[in-house]
């Protein structure tokens, strides 16, 4: 227990403590050596690493203020844990755990009792042991010691619920937990799912040793005054302890949930059940998830939390037949693909999110739907959040009302595609959507827009049309089927690329991301003398890119030099597929910032008689863009030189008002 009568930290522990990157620390105690604050000296060392007194770091980082925490001085205490944590010795933790609990329960200050009324406070609070007293037990003669210790966490902290949060902090690191964005939207969505479901709904994780979405959720209804009723997993593991541990730390009162030794568990009565799963074997993965459903009713909803490779992405064997039939069953009424990023500890293993529902049952099963949505490479910002949460919602309505939701994020597919695809789920066709507004109101609305700016600048002529519209796919498929081509950008040296004179036209990331930008050029017998095998653009090519945003422009002329990181897409004369040069470019730049999986954005596609008018008006319309842009800056110049010239006395304005003659005159 040495680390709780003199706690110690090791250099990546100080390197966290003062929020700052391991080799920093090192760099601190050369240039510290020879001052008149030097570095602390080590006063120990475990296993090869050396280890400081955390007091004398956290005044040495108060007094150079060093590093990034203004409260490295208060933090240093719950910092030093974690090299006790690293070696092993977890009951320092759990007993830790136990007591701050304690201290919240029985209030501070715990280290006023003895060993022996700890020890009785324990038994009274936790009489069945279900969560602390074996902890507090297992500390023995440490005991005091350890109650020492919580006090000093509590006050750095300011409360039991902080320190336990601080405490818990190191654990935590170690498990492949969920971003707080991911847990965040977990927790609203099912909040959302409780609130529809009434008073006195549930709220229920079977996830042995879970408790990331379930604080996150007394966190939010917490704050309203409402907390649910919450059922936490209990097949006896020390994780499930754990978890009971961190939600009463906030004030939260779980229930025992008992799990079976097969994941399964009971749920009476209105209830939303979350569950984070992991693992890398989709079938497993999917058998946790039908353990869920099949114990639902319809009075339930549940959201799921676990690897794409099991709930949207392409699947095969075993896994292919169990999540086909787990679709069929009905109950999965959502689907969606989030950003990678999601699970820290795996930071390229992207997650997804199942919303699990009654079944239509007055709708036939070929005419069942399913909502998918594809966030790959949108992060999880509050308002994005909100919008999906707001689908997620919609997606439990009837056949009536599911209708009269806008939708930013999913779209409606017929759930029979779903269970015939081996591929993902997330990039099949959607169905027809509904459109905010009739033929009727966008041909009057279209035919104001062009009188208003002149009819003669974009001419084309309207008629109605059929009603239908093609499936719009990605790009990946598009170019699997050979609609579509990728030709990778030049890597050209900095200076190629001039600003003054005349020569082939460039086409980069930086005329992509401003269409004003001043024209850059290429000798071009110099450019082929460098790179012999480079590829002009052609007429109708898309030249795009992806950062600092997805940005694409349509080369109506050709022949121009396009500097890698940018990309030439050229659609197949011979099979088009449906693709327009000028929609191509307006999907691709109605991307928000952040999206960088080209290969899954999804392209809209249009019947071949329409896509040379569209192509024409659409050009009709940058063109008229471009005029404009040339003619603000005409107008800026004018207001520039103008604003000059009189107020140097260079020239002078005549007044346009006749002049006042002078009395008497």
């Amino acid at each position: 227990m040495k680390h709780l009568d003199a706690p110690l930290l090791s250099l990546p522990d100080i390197a966290r403590l003062a929020r700052v990157q391991r080799p920093v620390v090192s760099v601190w105690r050369t240039r510290a050596a020879g001052s008149d604050r030097p570095f602390p000296e080590p006063r120990g060392s475990q296993a090869g690493k050396e280890l400081f007194d955390a007091r004398e770091i956290g005044e040495w980082l108060e007094a150079t203020r060093r590093g990034n925490n203004p409260e490295a001085l208060a933090d240093a205490d719950a910092f030093s844990i974690r090299s006790a944590l690293e070696h092993g010795d977890t009951p320092i933790s759990a007993g830790l755990e136990a007591l701050l609990v304690l201290a919240g329960l029985i209030g501070p200050p715990i280290d006023a009792l003895s060993s022996a009324e700890l020890l009785d406070e324990a038994d009274d609070t936790d009489p069945h042991d279900a969560f602390l007293w074996s902890e507090v037990e297992a500390l023995g003669d440490d005991l005091s010691t350890a109650a020492r210790y919580a006090r000093r966490l509590i006050d750095a902290a300011y409360n039991p619920a902080a320190a336990f949060e601080q405490l818990a902090l190191a654990g935590r690191e170690r498990r492949h937990l969920l971003s707080d964005d991911a847990a965040i939207l977990a927790a609203v969505t099912a909040t959302e799912l409780l609130r529809d479901l009434g008073p006195g709904a549930a709220l229920a994780d079977p996830v042995p040793g879970s408790d990331e979405v379930p604080l996150a959720v007394v966190r939010i209804l917490g704050e309203e005054g409402d907390e649910p009723r919450l059922l936490l997993a209990d097949d006896g593991d020390p994780s499930c302890r754990a978890a009971r541990r961190r939600l009463l730390a906030h004030g939260a009162q779980p229930e025992a949930l008992r799990v079976g030794p097969n994941g399964e568990f009971e749920v009476e009565g209105e209830a939303v059940v979350v569950a984070h799963l992991s693992g890398t074997d989709p079938e497993r993965v999917l058998n946790a998830v039908e353990n869920i459903a099949v114990q639902m009713d319809d009075r339930q909803r549940a959201v799921v939390m676990a690897p794409a490779r099991a709930l949207t992405d392409a699947v095969g064997g075993p896994a292919e037949s169990l999540r086909a039939e787990l679709l069929r069953g009905g109950r999965v009424r959502a689907a969606v693909r989030l950003p990678e990023g999601t699970l820290p500890a795996r930071p390229r293993e992207a997650q997804a999110l199942w919303v699990l529902g009654p079944a239509h049952g007055d709708v036939d099963l070929a005419e069942r739907w399913t909502m998918v949505a594809d966030l790959t490479g949108t992060p999880l910002t509050r308002a994005v959040r909100e919008d999906l949460v707001s689908d997620l919602a919609a997606s439990l309505l009837g056949r009536e009302e599911i209708w009269q939701h806008a939708y930013r994020f999913a779209r409606m597919t017929f759930t029979r595609n779903l269970t015939a695809t081996r591929g993902s789920l997330v990039q099949l066709s959607s169905l027809p959507a509904r459109r905010d507004r009739s033929a009727a109101e966008l041909e009057v609305r279209l035919e104001a827009l062009r009188a208003e700016l002149g009819p003669e600048s974009v001419p084309f002529a309207l008629a109605r049309g059929t009603g239908a519209a093609f499936p719009p796919d990605t790009l990946e498929r598009l170019m699997a089927a050979g609609n579509l081509a990728c030709l990778p950008g030049i890597r050209m040296d900095d200076g190629e690329a001039s600003a003054v004179g005349g020569g082939t036209r460039v086409l980069g990331v930086r005329e992509l991301s401003d269409p004003g930008a001043t024209v850059r050029t290429v000798d071009l017998l110099e450019f082929v003398a460098r790179h012999p095998s480079a590829r002009l653009t052609e007429p109708g090519d898309v030249v795009f890119c992806t950062s600092p945003h997805p940005a694409a422009m349509v080369d109506e002329e050709g022949a121009s030099v396009v500097p890698y990181p940018a990309r030439i897409l050229r659609i197949s004369p011979a099979d088009p597929g449906g693709l327009s040069p000028a929609l191509l470019a307006a999907d691709i730049n109605a991307h928000p910032p952040g999206e960088r999986r080209w290969k899954q954005w999804r392209a809209r596609r249009l019947p071949e008689a329409q896509r040379r008018p569209l192509a024409e008006a659409m050009g009709a319309v940058v063109r008229e863009q471009a005029e404009a842009r040339r003619r603000i800056e005409r107008l800026d110049e004018l207001n520039r030189l103008l604003a000059n010239a009189v107020a140097s006395g260079a020239l002078a304005l005549e007044s346009s008002e006749p002049a006042v003659r002078e009395e008497g005159r």
